[in-house]
């Protein structure tokens, strides 16, 4: 080795300080630390390149170098160390092989809870734990001569810790899904304790409302690293009243976990999020849950979950003591003759390659092509292996700590791109500032770096990188990552990082179909509510808030009563502001019949022209704004004002309610000779008044939410089931009877589903079962119910002007 002895020693340390614990990539402080006791005297001449580059030699010369200097520049330093010391052999692309390019202050050293996940996984320790004979001011760790044994493992951790995933993990309430992340942290080595959800210990539900409930509210980043891929873990809820948590989660994900109980199966919620993986476009993995449960079930639900899932799914292993508390998972060793033509024939509707081998072959394929087969098919999202374990026990969880490296998609991180990513939730710092959380997709967000978002120029002024369940002050952070942001003040859940407008996008899930309105008990405190349902509206957009200045009232939309229950007890405890709701209703819609054009000119009632032609759209894909007028002879803000009046004043049309799906175009404007004294406020209030002449002219028909439902009973009470229905809804299928139970599925308004729940135990001995999830909207039937108005009611010409005059 060259460099000399102690610089030797020195340059071993700070390997083993980052190389050795992957994920932590702690090159801030090694290389900081150690380029400062270079500079102080304490290295020899081989290392003076690093003082060079610093430009300054002395005591603080670490103390620049972990401020100032570039984290790729950082590791090209690093890169020339290990070379001096004989550690690295070789060309290397730094910027391709090293890992992330992102500065992580140094933090004490200290891996036994890493060290004791490896030994329950029966695993050795990564490296000795740390000996007293280092005498090191910058430093603690094991002795330079035990470090320089371990540097050759380092190197692979050094290689392979570009890999980046994002894993979701998602599933119905109570299958098990905040026990499952917290299992995977444990045997990940980050958790020195197994948390419990029924005890409010769980190192994801932070919340103290999620700890009293037992469920998950808002989604929690964490993460860990599983064999030299850093793994940000996405911990989403289960409750369907907090769906919309789980909308935007999706789009930062690369994968996703879909937990499922081995005793109550496939339920309502796991449809709902399988179909939304699905029109994502995710690929995910099966982990069938509490194995070692009383009732719990393998073949029987590995059918159940073809049927009503996807026939796509393929067991990597089986369960053995099944429903006892001695249950393992025992993965397959080899592919069984029986399996094989299943495998295949799963394999070959998605892969030419296989078919062909199939028809030359039969199904005389090799083992390791065929497993080969269903990586690739799994990284496409068109097969899903499907794994048996316990979160409780821990049994089959090192199983699918392995199969989420090797079947979901982790990649390298496009650093070298134009920045870009994402913005999927937004929280309070404790002095009350805005921290977002973002995922970042592509080059490398830094600290005090100015951005644009979603078209708007922002200045970061901190970062936090999720790492080994925390979080780690950095200057950069690099794609793949997922970070807290703080500076964006003017930041929405959404938006594009790195994008110069907004992006829009069909939702995954439905909209929220109940409204309730929400008063102060104390008058005084009425703007105080406003402000803070304003905040939590941030948090999560859909509640989507209506005021009603004349009531003095506020309106809510909910997905169902517990999320009511919480926004209530939230206002309550971090607000201060005690709330009354009321009774939730059925929030309808206004969907255009035909085609209507209205046209006002100037200069009564205001000096602007607007011509608007209002039309139907495409089902679900939201209202827009178009223009047929040359831009060239309108001053952009005009046009942006009618723009943006036209899109606020559909949220309330002719009945009350919100116009969806509605296209809006500009047809005609103010003449040029006009221009000098008009204004875009003129235009802004002239839009409603068109625009509701024009609605008027096209006509709207009220609609309400259509659920559809599976129920299932004893057989011999479905006759009580299908002679009340017609109240209802309709039955769409025929009756399907297996083992003495009846299945059927058919819709029914929404507003009906209570009272049919409520029914459901009388006629079927307490044995039937009704799921229900959004399907469509549908027109009402006999007269349209209306909402009242929160707007200046520009249906009413005079009494508009006289409010907006």
């Amino acid at each position: 080795m060259g460099g000399g002895g102690e610089a030797a020693e020195e340059v071993a340390v700070a390997v083993a300080q980052f190389g050795s614990q992957p994920g932590r990539q702690a090159v801030h402080g090694s290389v900081g630390m150690f380029a400062g006791r270079v500079g102080a005297g304490r290295g020899d001449g081989d290392f003076e390149l690093v003082q060079r580059r610093v430009g300054q030699s002395g005591a603080d010369l670490g103390q620049r170098a972990d401020a100032e200097l570039p984290e790729l520049e950082q590791l090209r330093q690093l890169d020339h160390l290990l070379r001096k010391a004989g550690f690295l052999e070789g060309p290397v692309d730094v910027a391709a092989d090293l890992p992330t390019r992102v500065g992580v202050r140094q933090r004490p050293y200290d891996d036994s809870a890493a060290d004791a996940g490896r030994a329950r996984a029966g695993r050795s320790p990564a490296r000795p734990q740390p000996a007293s004979s280092v005498e090191s001011d910058a430093f603690s760790g094991p002795s330079p001569g035990t470090l320089m044994r371990m540097v050759a493992e380092c190197k692979d951790d050094l290689a392979s810790l570009s890999r980046t995933l994002s894993l979701g993990v998602l599933a119905h309430i109570d299958a098990g899904k905040t026990s499952t992340t917290e299992r995977l942290l444990f045997d990940a080595g980050v958790l020195a304790e197994l948390g419990s959800v029924d005890d409010g210990t769980t190192i994801t539900d932070t919340m103290d409302q999620e700890r009293r409930r037992g469920i998950t509210i808002r989604a929690a980043v964490t993460a860990f690293t599983h064999k030299g891929c850093a793994i940000s873990l996405v911990d989403t809820p289960g409750h369907p009243d907090f769906i919309a948590e789980i909308e935007r989660v999706l789009d930062i994900l690369d994968g996703a976990v879909l937990v499922i109980s081995a005793v109550e199966g496939v339920q309502a919620q796991t449809r709902i999020l399988y179909r939304a993986l699905k029109r994502k476009g995710l690929p995910f993995i099966i982990f069938v849950n509490k194995i070692d449960r009383m009732g719990a079930r393998s073949d029987q639900l590995v059918s159940e979950i073809r049927s009503r899932l996807s026939p796509n799914v393929i067991a990597l292993g089986e369960p053995v003591g099944l429903g006892t508390r001695a249950a393992r998972y025992e993965p397959h060793s080899a592919i069984s003759e029986a399996g094989r033509l299943e495998l295949i024939e799963i394999l070959a509707d998605n892969d030419e390659d296989i078919l062909d081998l199939f028809v030359q072959n039969e199904s005389k394929i090799d083992d390791g092509i065929l497993r080969d087969a269903v990586t690739r098919a799994s990284h496409k999202g068109t097969v899903h292996p499907l794994l048996f374990g316990s979160a409780i026990s821990g049994a089959g969880v090192p199983e699918l700590m392995d199969a989420i490296v090797e079947y979901l998609p982790a990649s390298k991180a496009r650093v070298d791109g134009d920045l870009s990513g994402r913005i999927f939730k937004i929280d309070r710092g404790s002095s009350g500032e805005k921290v977002c959380y973002a995922k970042v997709t592509s080059g490398i967000l830094r600290s005090r770096q100015r951005v644009p978002v979603s078209g708007m120029d922002q200045r970061v002024t901190a970062l936090e990188l999720f790492d080994r369940g925390g979080t780690l002050p950095v200057g950069a952070v690099d794609a793949g990552r997922i970070a807290k942001i703080w500076g964006f003040e003017k930041a929405r859940i959404g938006d594009e990082i790195g994008a110069d407008g907004a992006v829009v996008r069909a939702p995954y899930f439905a909209r929220p179909f109940l409204e309730s309105a929400a008063r102060t008990k104390d008058p005084r405190h009425r703007g105080r509510l406003y402000q803070s349902l304003a905040q939590l509206a941030e948090q999560d957009p859909l509640i989507g808030l209506r005021q009603d200045d004349r009531a003095q009232t506020m309106y809510v939309s909910l997905y169902g009563e517990v999320q009511k229950e919480v926004i209530q007890e939230t206002l309550a405890t971090e607000f201060q502001v005690e709330a009354e709701f009321s009774p939730s209703t059925i929030v309808h819609v206004e969907r255009v019949i035909g085609v209507g054009e209205a046209f006002d000119e100037a200069p009564d009632p205001f000096i602007a022209t607007v011509g608007l032609r209002v039309e139907a759209g495409p089902v679900g894909s939201g209202s827009v704004f178009a223009l047929e007028i040359n831009t060239g002879t309108l001053p952009a803000s005009f046009y942006k004002a009618v723009e943006e009046a036209a899109m606020r004043t559909l949220a309330e049309g002719l009945y009350g309610w919100e116009v969806v799906d509605c296209v809006v175009t500009m047809t005609r404007s103010i003449l040029h000779r006009d221009w000098a004294n008009s204004t875009a406020a003129d235009h802004r209030k002239l839009a409603p008044l068109v625009v509701m002449d024009a609605l008027r002219q096209a006509n709207t028909e009220v609609q309400e939410p259509i659920q559809a439902f599976h129920f299932e009973c004893p057989a011999d009470t479905f006759g009580h089931f299908a002679r009340i229905m017609p109240e209802f809804g309709e039955i769409l299928s025929e009756p399907f009877i297996k083992a003495g139970t009846c299945s059927v599925e058919g819709n029914l308004p929404a507003a009906k589903v209570p009272d049919l729940r409520a029914l459901i135990p009388g006629i079927t001995r307490g044995e039937g079962f009704l799921e229900t999830e959004f399907s469509h909207y549908a027109r009402v039937h006999g007269k349209f119910p209306t909402r009242a108005r929160t707007d200046f009611n520009p249906l009413d010409r005079s009494d508009y002007l006289r409010q907006v005059t």
